[in-house]
């Protein structure tokens, strides 16, 4: 079992690709990126090395989210940091925002945590 594991959720861009850069200098197995841009996850690994495990995956999509669940109901990790910043952006009045995206962005950063963490982790989490 890898000691120290970080997950990066929208490390593709902007934040999420500083907070990679803050974590790869700290001691960890591994950084999980998570994130729509496979070009920029790759290259991350390209700058950090195997440590960094890209995750092309699109956390707004419920699929994508339960796929990556899944990745880590197989694996034997001990996840030690979240860095929950995927997230959906539109710049428009919130008049013109779709009620179903509002109701899809907060289920979305929920459910991240709860499911793989709580397979990654069991135990440690608060389960209802």
């Amino acid at each position: 079992m890898h000691e120290k594991i970080a997950i990066v959720t929208g490390a593709s861009g902007g934040i999420g690709q500083v907070f990679v850069r803050e974590l790869a200098k700290e001691a960890l197995d591994e950084i999980w990126v998570v994130g729509r841009s496979k070009d920029r996850l790759l290259a991350l690994r390209d700058e950090f090395g195997d440590r960094i495990i890209p995750v092309n995956k699109d956390l707004t999509k419920s699929a994508d989210l339960l796929a990556v669940s899944d990745l880590l109901k197989k694996q034997d990790l001990s996840v030690r940091w979240l860095v929950n910043n995927a997230g959906i952006a539109k710049m428009a009045p919130s008049k013109d925002f779709l009620l179903p995206a509002f109701r899809l962005y907060p289920i979305s950063i929920y459910m991240l945590p709860r499911k793989p963490l709580s397979a990654a982790t069991p135990g440690r989490l608060m389960r209802n």
